[in-house]
């Protein structure tokens, strides 16, 4: 059997991202938006020929998404208008309880597009991150023997990460080893991240 690892991991953080910004747990709403999602990113990256069948064309319709964020939006604040005490603990419930700096309150469509923003900007990365993972997991049998067995050689070793600042090492040796192990995936697609893994 095998196991396309991308695309499993792409919807598991879309799904992931739901959740945490937005407390949805509704699986098919998520799905829904992940593909709109998708065809909306496609189109981000095209040349704008706002012609049928073209990747552009076919984002400009799925701005779907953003209606889609917004219907969720209003549904939050009438939530939050009902139960005024107890809101989800969530980015879009921090977007619409809190105002800025001057007291203003953000709009919906603001509110909406911030987390497409937000989902935007970590889901390729933290996809591509975790993917990278996989494969080398895969590639490196002796790492992944490592990891099972709770990084007892990370605890031993005297790792440093060094990613701007020293990581001190003491009783968070796995959490060491699993940091060093996304250090190398930078470091072997062509990061500026070091890490003495072996």
């Amino acid at each position: 059997m095998e196991l396309k690892v991308f695309p499993t991991v792409k919807l598991h953080t879309f799904e992931l991202a739901c959740r945490l910004f937005m407390n949805l747990e509704d699986t098919n709403r998520i799905i829904k938006l992940f593909n709109l999602f998708n065809i909306f990113l496609k189109g981000v990256i095209s040349i704008a020929l706002n012609i049928p069948g073209t990747k552009f064309y076919h984002a400009k319709k799925a701005t779907n998404t953003i209606r889609e964020l917004l219907l969720i939006v209003k549904q939050r604040r009438e939530a939050i208008e009902q139960r005024p005490n107890s809101p989800p603990q969530d980015l879009l419930s921090h977007l619409l309880l809190f105002p800025d700096e001057n007291g203003k309150f953000m709009s919906e469509l603001e509110i909406a597009d911030n987390i497409l923003m937000m989902i935007f900007g970590g889901h390729d990365t933290t996809t591509v991150t975790l993917t990278l993972v996989m494969k080398y997991l895969a590639e490196l049998p002796h790492v992944y023997a490592n990891i099972l067995q709770g990084g007892a050689l990370c605890r031993k070793s005297s790792w440093r990460v060094v990613v701007r600042r020293r990581v001190p090492l003491g009783d968070n040796g796995l959490e060491i080893c699993k940091w060093c192990l996304v250090s190398k995936v930078f470091l072997a697609s062509g990061g500026q991240m070091a890490c003495p893994v072996g």
